[in-house]
Formats: structure tokens, C-alpha cells, sequence
């Protein structure tokens, strides 16, 4: 039977102040990794712009059919005369509140 070190076996699992982990054995590994996922994503990302801002100019993608029933939209003169009249009466109000005094004490004096 092997005999077990306790202590090899503490040693080997504890890392020192200055030693770094990263994924891979080395940093330099993991920075080519992240630079190649990033440029390939920008590629995508590039060709799939290109390919929907060449069909929106060639007018294959999002169309907008014009409406058959192309009805002029009238005002209806009685409601915009309730709203304007109705906007007065509250500028009325607002110039009421502003020039005459609250009868409330302040409390905060």
C-alpha cells in the first residue's frame, strides 16, 4: 500500500499569492481565443447588416403597401372647439392660483 502525504497533497492543491489560473495553461492562449471569437462575431455581424441594408434597397425587405381606401381626415369643428375651450378654462384656473393668495398658513414659519 502507498503511503498518503497529507501534506504533498495540501501543498499541490494550494496556489500561491502569485500564481494565476486563467482557462488554458497560458494568457497567451486565452487572449488569441477571445480576439478570434470577437473579430468572427464582428464578421457576422457585418455580413448580416450588409445583407438586410441591400435587400431594404432593393425593396425586397419591409415593404410598406400603400392603403387602397385613402380617406382625407377631416376635423370635426365641434370637438376642436371643446378642446381649445377647454384648454382656456384650465389657463383660467392656473392664472387664478397664481395671483390670488392661499389662505393656508405656511406651517414651516
Amino acid at each position: 500500500m502507498k503511503d498518503i502525504r497529507i501534506k504533498e497533497i495540501f501543498s499541490k492543491l494550494k496556489r500561491g499569492p502569485t500564481e494565476y489560473r486563467t482557462v488554458s495553461s497560458k494568457a497567451h492562449h486565452d487572449w488569441k481565443f477571445m480576439i478570434i471569437f470577437f473579430f468572427l462575431a464582428w464578421i457576422l455581424i457585418m455580413a448580416g447588416s450588409m445583407y438586410i441594408f441591400i435587400e431594404i434597397s432593393r425593396g425586397e425587405i419591409f415593404t410598406v403597401s400603400a392603403l387602397s381606401n385613402d380617406k382625407k381626415n377631416t376635423l370635426d369643428k365641434k370637438v376642436l372647439e371643446s378642446t381649445v375651450d377647454y384648454y382656456e378654462s384650465k389657463k383660467v384656473k392656473l392664472n387664478e392660483l397664481k395671483t390670488v393668495r392661499s389662505t393656508t398658513p405656511d406651517p414651516s414659519i
